[in-house]
């Protein structure tokens, strides 16, 4: 047996990638194989482990253009559908992730998808605080979730109110300086 052209090994990944696809109604294509910490979907391929919606966009779409990353239009991680994908600047795809990309995208689930989401949530919350955190279009201050004023953490995706860090931010400031001047007094 030679050695496999670099076409065969493409089939041949392209088919082991297939293979970790279950097509859901919102029209993803949620990965079956490993999910990394931060909840993408990892792929081997060449030696190396990658993240799977980017390789899905290669697959489909040929190389990722310089400086662009990889955006998901479903806004679910684990989708590797390449009509979910999107090449974008990191800005663009900060300023996506706010309440109106994840309201647009709650409402392309079927109820049986919502709950399955919202089972998935997070330990801490329960289970209808994190379906109403998903939909909120206010931080719980009050200040509204906008492009400019919303960070989204990339280890978790949750969202963070720049407004509200920013004024808990100044406070700890002013504590660490009285604190000072105490000490020096």
């Amino acid at each position: 047996m030679g050695l496999l052209s670099s076409v065969e090994k493409e089939a041949k990944s392209y088919e082991r990638f297939i293979k970790r696809i279950s097509v859901v109604a919102s029209g993803c294509w949620n990965w079956t194989g490993v999910l990394d910490r931060d909840g993408y979907a990892r792929f081997h391929k060449s030696k190396n482990q990658h993240r799977a919606h980017r390789v899905s966009y290669e697959f489909h779409n040929g190389a990722i253009p310089q400086g662009l990353t990889i955006d998901h239009l479903c806004k679910n991680k684990g989708c590797v559908n390449p009509e979910h994908l999107e090449a974008v600047t990191k800005e663009e795809n900060a300023s996506r992730h706010n309440a109106e990309g994840y309201k647009k995208w709650w409402s392309t689930l079927s109820n049986k998808d919502k709950v399955k989401f919202i089972e998935k949530s997070s330990k801490k919350a329960s289970k209808v605080a994190a379906a109403k955190k998903l939909t909120a279009t206010h931080c719980r201050r009050g200040h509204e979730w906008k492009p400019e004023t919303t960070y989204i953490v990339p280890s978790t995706g949750h969202r963070r109110c720049n407004v509200c860090f920013a004024e808990v931010q100044k406070r700890a400031k002013a504590k660490t300086s009285k604190s000072v001047i105490k000490s020096n007094s």
